[in-house]
């Protein structure tokens, strides 16, 4: 069954190279402000979620927090339907340009992105030099994506995908690298999986993310000639009516 495998952290807000397991049933612990919310709010982010949209206000940016050297990377390898791996790479734009993402045809292998190691301290392959080592070994790889296009593809959302100079390059990604078939889409998956990860207010949460998803694709819901105060009463009034 398609699903994420595990998430790789190399060199970001945590020292060296962290992995967090999600084959399974995962159990995040530690004491507060030990950095659990801030390894679960990456799981919306490798279903499409802008990285923006993650991070506290309070909080830098989510390039300069979570990839804050040319060497920083956070990888997610997962499974598809023909049970081969796969892995969706993120690293710094650098200049506070946001994020760039890579798909690859592997799964993950530290040595892939190690060009010196002395001790404990690791020297990365830049991105771009990370696609020509690809390229040299003969695995299949995109080029470096935005936010937008990332979304496309492993969604496959059709709309995405047929809009743009790139579309043509795009649906052939998809078909290599989305996380379900062809003749289906995950659209808007992003949203339910930050609504679900929040630790907010479930039903605030969940409006948020109907509002989002009919904000995006252009539904303006009917207008109400219901009072809010009205109904507030009725139900005060007779709880039992709900």
């Amino acid at each position: 069954m398609p699903s994420l495998i595990r998430i790789v952290l190399i060199d970001t807000h945590l020292p060296g190279v962290v992995e967090l397991k999600l084959d399974g049933h995962t159990n995040i612990c530690g004491t507060n402000a030990s950095g659990k919310t801030t390894l679960q709010r990456l799981v919306p982010v490798f279903y499409g979620e802008y990285p923006s949209r993650v991070v506290p206000s309070t909080r830098d940016s989510f390039e300069r927090w979570y990839l804050p050297r040319e060497s920083s990377y956070i990888i997610y390898e997962y499974q598809k339907s023909d049970g081969l791996l796969y892995q969706a790479v993120l690293a710094s734009a650098g200049d506070g340009k946001g994020v760039n993402y890579r798909f690859i045809a592997k799964g993950f292998e530290l040595e892939d992105y190690i060009k010196s190691q002395n001790g404990d301290t690791i020297l990365c392959h830049t991105m771009a030099e990370l696609g020509r080592e690809m390229k040299r070994a003969g695995v299949n790889h995109t080029k470096l994506l935005n936010t937008r296009e990332f979304r496309a593809i492993i969604q496959n959302d059709r709309t995405l995908l047929n809009t743009g100079s790139s579309r043509t390059e795009l649906r052939s990604y998809a078909r290599l690298f989305s996380l379900c078939e062809a003749d289906h889409s995950l659209r808007h998956i992003e949203k339910l999986a930050k609504a679900v990860h929040s630790k907010e207010g479930k039903m605030e949460t969940v409006k948020s993310m109907i509002a989002a998803i009919l904000e995006e694709d252009g539904v303006n819901p009917p207008a109400s000639r219901l009072n809010p105060q009205r109904v507030e009463a009725w139900v005060r009034a007779d709880p039992s009516r709900i």
